[in-house]
């Protein structure tokens, strides 16, 4: 397991303590994609309740942690496709 159980317990109660916790990032969400643009690399599409990300150059992929915690990874390379991502436990 990536995530502890101690971990995700934490951010419950961050949550649950404080309303406006994890909702601000929506904000950085253009200037974000601009480095990306700018940076020649591939994009993909994000929704705003994916809170993480984390990425792999070696292994050649990008792993996005849902608010939910669930982790899915997709392939980082720019000719593989969105729609193609799996659940990492």
């Amino acid at each position: 397991m990536l995530i502890s159980d101690e971990y995700r317990g934490l951010n419950e109660q961050l949550h649950n303590e404080n309303s406006g916790y994890g909702t601000k990032a929506h904000k950085y969400v253009k200037a974000l994609a601009g480095i990306v643009l700018a940076s020649g690399v591939r994009t993909w599409p994000v929704r705003t309740s994916d809170v993480g990300c984390a990425a792999d150059d070696t292994g050649g992929w990008v792993d996005i942690t849902t608010v939910g915690g669930t982790i899915w990874r997709y392939g980082a390379e720019p000719k593989e496709s969105f729609s193609e991502r799996e659940r990492v436990e």
